[in-house]
């Protein structure tokens, strides 16, 4: 692994620095399980063994069991890559007269291919000829990143009168998070191909996925995808592995607000309660899972038409959380 940076650093007024850096990483020989690599080729001959690459063996040290059949084959190799690149800006301003700040942001991508990082995993969709596309973005990678937080201690604290009891002693801090999706693949599922293995089927791709407004209730377009498949006889064209990408569409981004109030009580000189009051996800803003997949009403559909396609059914968090707390400094 090489990893490489470089950052220019300016001190601004008001206790406020600026950072701008680039940062890279390259890694290769990612190591690589591949399960499917004893898989048949697609065909419309469903005998999917007898067209496996290794169909039977025969082991030397137990002669009295003969020839036996071969289906899975595992292969492991550490011929995988991976990449990052990325532009980040921070601005921070150090505390002062009861104020801290900062913002940061992040422009990157993290890609490559083999097992590590979340790729494809075990299952290439067509590991002996063609592993080159199963190269694509990493699950974790998000293009933009952007993360502001403050704590703020009100004022009151210094007065001398019962009013500091009451304004005095308050603070704030809060965090707010914006970030673009996540990536994620479409697949269909079963053994459309007749390959005799749980390959990671991608369809075709014949139109534009993306839609100008997507939502909860299409999160792509279904209809710019073709299916695959050796099972239906009269349309031979569509045997063949598919040729859409790996993690092209993004799922839908974060926007995120968490919150607190405190009041702190001096009881002491050395001792000190402070009154806790937490809101995570302020603001209640859902942060919507990837949509469904593709599906099809019958083993003839080609274009999907199942149910729920592009829909998102779900959060990747919860939504507003409250807490109350008290905490004791001694």
């Amino acid at each position: 692994m090489w990893k490489w940076s470089f950052d220019i650093q300016r001190e601004l007024p008001f206790s406020t620095s600026l950072t701008i850096g680039y940062v890279g990483s390259k890694s290769s020989h990612v190591g690589s399980s591949i399960r499917n690599w004893n898989g048949a080729d697609p065909s419309l001959d469903r005998d999917a063994q007898g067209r496996r690459p290794w169909q039977r063996f025969f082991d030397p040290a137990t002669p009295e069991v003969g020839i036996k059949g071969m289906s899975v084959i595992r292969y492991l190799d550490s011929y995988g890559n991976a990449f990052h690149q990325g532009l980040q800006i921070k601005l921070d301003k150090r505390y002062s007269n009861g104020l801290a700040f900062g913002l940061a942001y992040a422009f990157s991508k993290s890609h490559g291919d083999g097992e590590a990082g979340g790729n494809e995993g075990a299952e290439y969709q067509d590991p002996r000829r063609n592993r080159t596309d199963a190269h694509g973005r990493f699950r974790f990678d998000q293009r933009h990143n952007l993360v502001a937080h403050y704590v703020w201690e009100l004022p009151g604290q210094n007065m001398s009168n019962a009013l500091r009891h009451v304004i005095g002693g308050w603070q704030t801090n809060g965090i707010l998070s914006l970030r673009s999706g996540l990536p994620f693949r479409l697949t269909q599922s079963g053994n459309d191909l007749n390959t005799g293995a749980d390959s990671a089927i991608r369809p075709d791709l014949v139109g534009n996925p993306h839609l100008s407004n997507p939502g909860r209730k299409l999160g792509y377009d279904g209809s710019a995808f073709q299916r695959v498949s050796c099972d239906i006889l009269d349309r031979a064209d569509l045997c063949h592995f598919g040729n859409y990408g790996y993690n092209v569409l993004d799922s839908p981004g974060q926007t995120t607000f968490d919150f607190g109030l405190f009041k702190n009580f001096a009881i002491t000189e050395r001792m000190k309660i402070q009154f806790r009051s937490e809101f995570f996800n302020a603001f209640n803003t859902p942060y919507f899972r990837q949509p469904q997949g593709l599906g099809f009403s019958s083993t003839n559909a080609i274009v999907p038409d199942g149910a729920r396609v592009g829909e998102i059914r779900g959060t990747r968090q919860d939504m507003r959380v409250i807490q109350f707390g008290l905490k004791l400094s001694f």
